[in-house]
């Protein structure tokens, strides 16, 4: 099974060579890397040049000339793959070296589309060991419809499932698309064992993850969306949205209070 990498790109490239390397180091080897720049600034295009010229040449670059947001940049690399499989990492993420490996053997032995798991938090403290359980559990639509099971770098998915991200959302675009695929018949699974790495908090910290208010309220939109195209009964319309508000509220005043101890702290 070939493994077609997309590693969505905009601005600094301080983060970006850990990750390919992580790539470039599974125990099953990508058949290529595709790093798609969403437009970044000339500085920035020119620095990712040189980066690219010092890697083997499964690397290389999908320059956009326009920003498309992280999913239109993910759909853009999607298109472009050529392996069997797409797997999916973030510039600022990693992957612990088995990732591919056992994913791989979990959609073909048990069939599935796309198959993820858990992101280790190493800001939060969490230790990256790749032990635990190699198998994948299907997702039920219960458990996916309240809440998103998947951190983006550790999913990989068919090339051929139809569906892609939806390049007009900033903002819950990945969790829309797992939702969709599960809804439209397809076959999810999740590795308990978490296999890509983030090191940065999972929300209220840099990046897009900061504006907790945007996420609320796009989550919010993807509920609404499958709602209108008869995706979602009215019930588990209702309880996913009420559920969403609660969680957003929960996750804001957990970010207030990490604030309030941050701002403790002598400077």
């Amino acid at each position: 099974m070939d493994v077609s990498v997309i590693i969505p790109h905009y601005g600094d490239t301080s983060t970006l060579k850990r990750a390919i390397e992580s790539a470039l180091n599974q125990t099953l080897a990508p058949r290529e890397i595709i790093v798609v720049d969403d437009a970044s600034p000339t500085r920035d295009r020119e620095a990712l040049a040189l980066l690219v010229e010092e890697l083997p040449p499964s690397v290389r670059v999908l320059q956009l000339h326009k920003n498309s947001g992280p999913g239109g940049a993910r759909n853009a690399g999607w298109d472009a793959a050529g392996g069997d499989v797409v797997a999916f990492l973030d510039s600022d993420d990693s992957w612990l070296p088995t990732k591919l490996e056992w994913q791989c053997r979990a959609l073909e032995d048990q069939r599935l589309d796309l198959v993820g798991g858990p992101n280790v938090w190493v800001a939060l403290g969490d230790t990256a060991a790749s032990h635990g359980s190699r198998d994948a559990a299907v997702v039920t639509r219960r458990a996916l419809v309240f809440k998103n099971r998947f951190a983006t770098s550790s999913v990989m998915v068919r090339r051929g499932v139809g569906l892609r991200f939806n390049a007009e959302r900033r903002y819950a675009e990945d969790y829309e698309l797992w939702l969709r695929l599960h809804l439209s018949g397809k076959r999810l699974g999740r590795i308990p064992t978490p296999l890509s790495v983030s090191y940065k908090r999972p929300f209220g910290d840099s990046g897009l993850s900061a504006n907790l208010l945007a996420m609320a309220r796009n989550q919010l939109h993807v509920y609404y969306r499958a709602r209108a195209d008869r995706l979602l009964g009215f019930g588990e319309w209702l309880l996913a949205s009420a559920w969403s508000v609660a969680r957003s509220g929960r996750r804001f005043a957990k970010y207030l209070a990490f604030r309030a101890i941050e701002n403790r702290r002598p400077r």
